[in-house]
């Protein structure tokens, strides 16, 4: 088979279903083996049930001898592929046989093959690949959540069914970008072709769709392949001149019925102004100011080169940037944080609670499994799974009101900001100036010799690492959250027996569950919170009274409000650059 397109979410999420199964089985086998060949009868179903699965998908059970014979058509394990593929065969549209590799069916058949270029994929399967990425691009892969999900399923068909056509011209232009060399291996021969496939992201493939219909382009607009290339180029977050609301957060890495509706861009929004946050902490902005004022008046030992181009760079740019004092209002607004101005909108001052009783949750609970497995202990957990997600529930709902406005914009512009400033302090001629070994040895050097002191980096810059891949599972779990249905939302074999990451996959872009436990106990650790404290922030409390969108208030009742000296929490005053920023 020659040039063969696969959707890479297909590809992945199999490839994850199929290793966290073989480490169960391999668990399981290794206890029979410890045991005398004896397991409990629920456990010995389960070690038949997971042989039984990955059989199904054409893979062998870690230790079979002899490997068993592939079936004809392997079946996909991926939940969510089934749950697409049940809901396009209930409407006469069967995807058949299942996806291989990422490979729909049109993609497994030889005598399709194109010598000369990539293959298509067929009307009904284009479709299916649409409705499949658009769940994954709003977060929607979890269709044990019953109501929600199909809700969510039959809005991401009708999403296609609208734009057809713009759909399927995008996926021919991202499938022309996708080209990867690969070696195919003759197992007779043992000689090896070079062939070619076609790789796509069906959730980018829906994301950079959706961004084209908000900007009103038609499927036979005539510059289609290049519009399509630049709203790629905003979903990973590189292009400078992409429209904001079209850019990606990628963070750089630094070490039924619900109470709260919770938007995921808002939480999105909230990871990029907390990582900015603890970047403001360590003086790394003030640091870079102090640096581009030294190099204006001529302070600093530089001379033509890399290190000067930044800083002039950067300097010129500085009067579309937002002022220190805006961004600490940010801060105020989003986190509490003190600093802010208090004129400009009221502090979240629940943040801080709800994130460390969050964060003590989670830890606590990791701690009751490692208990569990030493001990064999079947009594009932002090921290369950609901309280986890009633935890979980008060943060992101409190990040997800805390979020409107500005916030999503502002963390793009930081990113960028922050992006320069790594790079500028990573040049070695600045850091040959300070006699620094790294970025935070410049900081902390200018910091105390200019600023008033150095902070300690490494407290803030781990709570950066470690708030924002605790945001991003919040975000990447809110249909979870809000949801009435009674499931895990924490998969404890993963906790217990973290499964291998794909290479450069990063926590604060793809977390997962054991992501989660990791930052929750880093969080604890460089914030000093004592184990007694640990275990009273993770009982049960009542959660803070808040709505789902700010209030807006009447313009005569704000002022009566503000004249007797109460400020209305909801009431946020707009941000004014001062004259001449």
């Amino acid at each position: 088979m020659t040039n063969p397109i696969i959707i890479v979410e297909m590809r992945t999420r199999e490839q994850s279903i199929i290793a966290q199964l073989s480490s169960r089985v391999f668990e399981l086998q290794a206890q029979q083996q410890q045991n005398g060949g004896i397991l409990d009868p629920s456990l010995q179903a389960e070690l038949a049930a997971d042989i039984a699965k990955l059989n199904s998908a054409g893979q062998p059970p870690p230790g079979q001898v002899p490997v068993p014979t592939p079936p004809a058509n392997p079946v996909a394990l991926d939940p969510l592929y089934q749950a697409v593929a049940s809901a396009f065969a209930q409407t006469n549209q069967p995807i058949a046989p299942d996806q291989v590799d990422g490979k729909l069916p049109s993609q497994q058949d030889a005598r399709l093959a194109n010598q000369s270029g990539p293959n298509t994929l067929s009307p009904q399967e284009t479709a299916f690949a649409a409705a499949y990425g658009i769940l994954i691009r709003d977060g929607n892969t979890n269709p044990d959540v019953g109501a929600r999900f199909s809700q969510a399923l039959s809005s991401a068909r009708g999403e296609y069914n609208a734009s057809p056509t713009l759909f399927e011209n995008v996926l021919h232009n991202l499938i022309r970008q996708g080209r990867v060399a690969v070696t195919a291996v003759n197992q007779n021969s043992a000689a090896s072709t070079a062939l070619h496939e076609f790789q796509v992201s069906a959730g980018q493939w829906a994301a950079v769709v959706q961004s084209l219909v908000r900007q009103g382009v038609p499927a036979t607009d005539f510059h289609l392949e290049v519009k399509t290339l630049f709203a790629l180029a905003g979903q990973e977050g590189v292009n400078d001149n992409a429209p904001p609301s079209s850019i990606s957060i990628d963070l750089p890495d630094l070490d039924a019925q619900t109470n709260v509706d919770i938007i995921t861009d808002n939480l999105v929004a909230m990871q990029g102004l907390h990582f900015a946050a603890m970047f403001e902490e360590v003086k790394a902005f003030a640091v870079v100011d102090k640096l581009v004022e030294q190099f204006t008046l001529g302070q600093l030992p530089l001379g033509r080169g890399n290190a000067g181009d930044t800083l002039y760079g950067y300097w010129k740019k500085s009067i579309n940037r937002l002022t220190e004092i805006e961004r600490r209002n940010l801060y105020s607004r989003a986190f509490g944080t003190p600093g802010g101005d208090p004129t400009a909108g009221s502090p979240n001052t629940d943040y801080a609670d709800l994130m460390i009783r969050f964060v003590s949750t989670v830890s606590a609970f990791s701690r009751q499994l490692t208990i569990d497995d030493l001990f064999r202990n079947r009594t009932p957990a002090p921290v369950n799974q609901e309280q986890l997600k009633k935890s979980g529930r008060d943060l992101a709902g409190n990040l997800s009101l805390h979020g409107y406005g500005m916030a999503y914009f502002a963390a793009i512009e930081m990113q960028t900001q922050i992006k320069e400033i790594i790079g500028l302090l990573s040049d070695d001629e600045i850091k040959t100036a300070y006699g620094a070994k790294d970025m935070w040895g410049v900081i902390d050097q200018v910091a105390s010799l200019e600023l008033g002191g150095a902070k300690n980096s490494i407290k803030y810059r781990t709570m950066a690492t470690a708030g924002a891949t605790i945001i991003k599972w919040l975000s990447d779990h809110a249909a979870d959250l809000t949801t009435a249905s009674r499931f895990s939302i924490l998969d404890t074999q993963s906790i217990r027996n973290p499964p291998l990451k794909p290479v450069g996959q990063k926590p604060t872009v793809n977390p997962t569950d054991r992501d989660l436990v990791d930052a929750c106990d880093a969080w604890l650790a460089v914030t000093g919170t004592q184990d007694t404290r640990v275990e009273e922030y993770s009982q049960p409390t009542e959660g803070p009274m808040q709505t789902s969108a700010p209030i807006r208030i009447p313009a005569l009742a704000r002022d009566m409000l503000e004249q007797a000296g109460v400020k209305p929490l909801a009431y946020v005053q707009p941000i004014r650059r001062a004259q001449g920023a």
